[in-house]
């Protein structure tokens, strides 16, 4: 739904279909990426990746959509895992969905 009306407003403001469709796939990953039913939640001071604490380094809190409730990550390797992970199920969203 929210793919075929962003291809429709695409074609509102001058686009064919074709040219459209990227862009509203574009506009459809991020609003997944931001979905708070796709954020995995992790306990405060756990890695929600590598599951270690914050001994040696920072975890750092993302927000779920969620009052209150979090994703910690260490920066770096375990929040790109988690970021390829989150792009993994919103593929998998999108398949699902057929999205063409």
């Amino acid at each position: 739904m929210l793919y075929e009306a962003a291809v429709a407003a695409g074609m509102r403001r001058g686009l064919s279909r074709e040219e459209a469709k990227p862009v509203s796939l574009s506009i459809l990953r991020a609003t997944l990426a931001n979905d708070p039913r796709l954020a995995k939640p992790s306990a405060p001071g756990t890695c929600a990746v590598c599951g270690q604490p914050d001994a040696n380094k920072p975890l750092l809190p993302f927000m779920t959509g969620r009052a209150g409730v979090f994703t910690w990550l260490h920066p770096g390797e375990c929040h790109r895992e988690h970021q390829a992970r989150q792009a993994m199920a919103i593929d998998k969203c999108i398949a699902r969905a057929r999205v063409e």
